[in-house]
């Protein structure tokens, strides 16, 4: 037993003396090495038992690769064991760096390193990886006159072009998954008649080659009664908007209120969805703060006659909706040969009205509606006008049949659809 007990004592003895080796690291004085060669310096530091470390000092004008800085600096007192941190002198022979097959992050920090700089970066397409310098003026190993440099860097292989195919009569989700299976990620859908759902039209048109990044739009027809723009209702109360939505074929979904905020406008602040819609869409309004209640009604169904006065400016004038002549009604706007071709019966009068309070593109300046209009009696314009700033359309067209209506304000469609044929 005493001589376990000897033999733990000294096993704790030496335990206690490795111990203190680890424990207490001694001091020691930083010696001054700037203005030396960086392998003398880093030698005679890690003698002394520093850790070096080294980085470029790229405004540094020493001779080529001595010591510049140091850090911590030269007759401080540290623990043995420390970091030491050498700047070097990265000016050399003058010889142009190679450039070529770096990345442009790293061609760029090799520059700064030899104290020159990117004057001019031209980019085009290769094989090489996108970033890759693909070549360098002037030429690597050259003597540097200048310290600006040209670098050409590569943007990737050349983007795939592929031929449209045909999907104009397709549904719409089987067409866009056969694009995207070629390689197409922007593929836009833009509703622009109504009848059986498919694609209409396409652009680019079948066949054309084009690059897969390209967009592509597919228009389609839509299987419902009527696609309708979101009236503007931003600014109104809840009872306003609501209103304003009805008399769009609209209806209100849910009201979010949103804390309120004294710097944006009262009531409504935004709806979902905007644009356009389909008939009887129920749409959301995101309010500031509480904009008050409202009575749900439902929205209004088509008409299939309209019989109201014409607005224009501040006067209420009476307009018939048709005009009475020889041979049958004719649309206004259609006169002479082409009004004498539209069969004598069978029409029925289809409301057009335009409240450019609605679009909110159109107030406050003057614009040009016109309705084309595609039935048994062909194609024809049926309604032109010009309108003055924040002048209200109410009228009617005729049609014949089957038939499918087109809007356009300044030219550009806002509504296509096919009117209910009873």
């Amino acid at each position: 037993m005493l001589l376990a007990l000897l033999l733990l004592v000294a096993f704790a003895g030496l335990i206690v003396l490795l111990s203190s080796r680890y424990v207490q690291v001694g001091e020691v004085r930083v010696p001054e090495v700037v203005g030396g060669g960086v392998q003398d310096a880093s030698r005679s530091l890690r003698a002394l038992g520093f850790e070096v470390s080294t980085y470029i000092d790229a405004a540094a004008t020493a001779a080529p690769e001595s010591v510049t800085a140091q850090t911590p600096a030269a007759g401080a007192v540290v623990r043995r064991g420390r970091g030491v941190a050498l700047g070097v002198s990265a000016r050399g022979d003058g010889g142009m760096p190679n450039l070529v097959g770096l990345t442009q992050a790293q061609a760029t920090v090799r520059l700064e390193e030899a104290q020159l700089e990117v004057a001019r970066l031209g980019y085009r397409h290769a094989p090489q990886a996108e970033g890759t310098v693909l070549s360098q003026r002037p030429a690597a190993g050259s003597t540097r006159a200048d310290p600006a440099v040209q670098l050409t860097v590569s943007l990737g292989p050349p983007p795939r072009r592929v031929a449209l195919p045909e999907v104009v009569g397709e549904r719409v989700d089987v067409a866009r998954r056969r694009l995207e299976r070629l390689g197409f990620r922007r593929v836009e859908l833009v509703p622009t008649r109504l009848g059986a759902p498919g694609v209409n039209a396409q652009s680019p048109r079948a066949g054309v080659r084009t690059e897969v990044s390209a967009q592509v739009t597919l228009y389609y027809t839509v299987g419902n009664r009527q696609v309708v723009p979101v009236p503007a209702v931003v600014g109104l109360d809840v009872q306003g908007a609501a209103e304003r939505l009805q008399g769009a074929g609209l209806r209100v979904g849910w009201v979010v209120p949103e804390t309120f905020d004294p710097t944006q406008p009262r009531g409504v602040l935004s709806v979902t969805p905007e644009d356009y819609t389909l008939w009887g869409t129920a749409v959301t309004l995101r309010t500031n703060g509480n904009a008050g209640t409202f009575r749900a009604r439902e929205p209004a169904l088509p008409q299939s006659r309209f019989a109201g006065p014409q607005v224009t400016g501040s006067q209420t004038t009476a307009r018939p909706n048709t005009l009475e002549q020889p041979g049958g009604a004719v649309t206004p706007g259609q006169t002479g040969a082409a009004a004498a071709r539209l069969p004598a019966t069978g029409g029925r009068e289809i409301p057009i009205s335009i409240d450019p309070a609605n679009y909110s593109f159109l107030q406050g300046r003057a614009y040009t509606l016109r309705v084309e209009v595609t039935d048994a009696a062909g194609d024809r314009v049926a309604l032109s006008r010009t309108m003055g700033p924040d002048e209200v359309v109410q009228d009617t067209v005729v049609v014949y049949g089957e038939a499918e209506l087109r809007m356009y304000i300044d030219g550009q469609i806002i509504l296509a659809y096919n009117p209910p044929n009873p």
